[in-house]
């Protein structure tokens, strides 16, 4: 324990002298009482002497003053308590596979109401973006605690062609780098930081970069990626030509 007004302590020296002159006020009212009283009759003028009693009074006084002395310092303690903070990236699939209706409403719609759902039950100390991806990654929401902007943009994602997982993965990675770096905070003392990846299958494209070296940069930077799986081996969807 640690005090952050230290110098207050120092009143601790005038407790000791006030406990000083109380004791040697005693040792003179006993002197006192010797020299002008004849002992032999002490005990029939004062047969009932209170002793130690006397001074409880006086003991819980000096208690008294001593604990007020060390509150007036502010005692401090260090102690380690968990921390809720983090960051959180989630990075949904949009390409238009998710549109199959094998769960229900349909893929999207279940990726969308997971996120929701995620939303509403995060703690408000941990700050959530969003990424959607298809042909091309895109950053809906850098991380933030602002719940109902992260929401809107949920609700309207929109489906398009191919799947490129590489590529969302590394524009996460950048996002939350970005992120931390805002932060501006020890890397040490850094929150950590997550993607949460929804998708329904395999890449159906050319990853840039390929998914294996994304991987390897999430490694890297000790970002953990939990992948949540869409759908079912039977769903389909048409996907109609463009006239």
């Amino acid at each position: 324990m640690s005090f952050a007004e230290p110098i207050r302590l120092w009143l601790f020296m005038g407790l000791a002298l006030v406990v000083a002159a109380y004791v040697l006020l005693q040792f003179r009212r006993r002197g006192d009482l010797l020299e002008f009283s004849d002992a032999s009759l002490l005990d029939t003028v004062a047969p009932r002497i209170p002793g130690w009693r006397r001074h409880v009074t006086a003991v819980m006084f000096t208690c008294v003053i001593a604990a007020l002395i060390v509150a007036f310092a502010r005692p401090v303690t260090e102690a380690e308590v968990p921390r809720e903070r983090a960051i959180v990236l989630l990075t949904i699939d949009t390409s238009l596979s998710m549109g199959a209706d094998d769960v229900e409403p349909t893929r999207i719609g279940a990726a969308q109401q997971a996120a929701r759902e995620f939303l509403d039950n995060a703690p408000p100390t941990i700050d959530i973006g969003l990424v959607s991806f298809d042909e091309i990654p895109v950053v809906h929401v850098s991380p933030t605690n602002n719940r109902r902007q992260v929401e809107a943009a949920i609700n309207q994602l929109e489906l398009g062609p191919f799947t490129n997982t590489g590529g969302a993965i590394a524009i996460s990675l950048q996002t939350l780098d970005t992120a931390l770096a805002d932060l501006n905070v020890d890397p040490e003392a850094a929150p950590p930081a997550v993607i949460v990846l929804l998708s329904d299958g395999e890449p159906t494209i050319d990853d840039r970069p390929p998914i294996a070296t994304a991987i390897a940069q999430a490694i890297d930077a000790q970002v953990a990626i939990s992948t949540v799986a869409i759908g079912t081996p039977f769903g389909e969807v048409i996907i109609e030509d463009p006239p």
